[in-house]
């Protein structure tokens, strides 16, 4: 979970450090699963992932099946990264919706609109991925009751394999 506002030139030095860093673990394996977590993975594109994903299987193995997971925000997505995603072995999504309320997305200062995640959760499934799950949060001043249904019929509406769900959390100074 590593942002830089600003700096997309790092990305390339990113994705190196986390090639050596690979190289230098002690092996075991093989890997059943990897997970590219934190929300903002999908700032990276899928060639700098799919190398991500290739030296760890060189290091470590990987498991006929494994699942190899990534985490997006819907507004990140796009047909292009899906099939590059795909292309690379990933094989199931995680996208933080939040909501399917736009006054909801609003007031969690989201970027994104319900029809883009939507969007992202078809351009997934064409490109091959063959789980994908949605986060919903729960809890915004904005949201009422019947909001909350109609975000979780929504998302339910997308056909999806997962449903995550998640209390807001404010922490002072946000």
């Amino acid at each position: 979970f590593a942002v830089v506002a600003g700096r997309d030139d790092l990305r390339d030095e990113y994705v190196e450090a986390l090639l050596a860093e690979i190289s230098m673990a002690e092996p075991f394996g093989p890997l059943r699963a990897i997970a590219f977590g934190g929300g903002t993975p999908s700032q990276l594109p899928a060639g700098g992932l799919g190398r991500i994903v290739e030296a760890l299987a060189h290091r470590f193995g990987l498991d006929e099946g494994a699942e190899i997971s990534l985490e997006a925000n819907p507004e990140d997505w796009g047909a292009d990264l899906a099939r590059g995603l795909a292309d690379a072995g990933f094989n199931r999504l995680s996208l933080g919706a939040q909501s399917f309320d736009p006054i909801v997305l609003g007031d969690l200062g989201r970027l994104h609109t319900p029809d883009q995640a939507r969007s992202a959760v078809a351009s997934a499934r064409d490109a091959g991925f063959t789980t994908v799950n949605l986060d919903l949060i729960f809890g915004s001043p904005a949201e009422s009751e019947g909001s909350w249904d109609r975000s979780v019929a929504a998302a339910l509406a997308c056909e999806i394999d997962h449903l995550s769900t998640y209390a807001l959390t404010v922490e002072r100074g946000t």
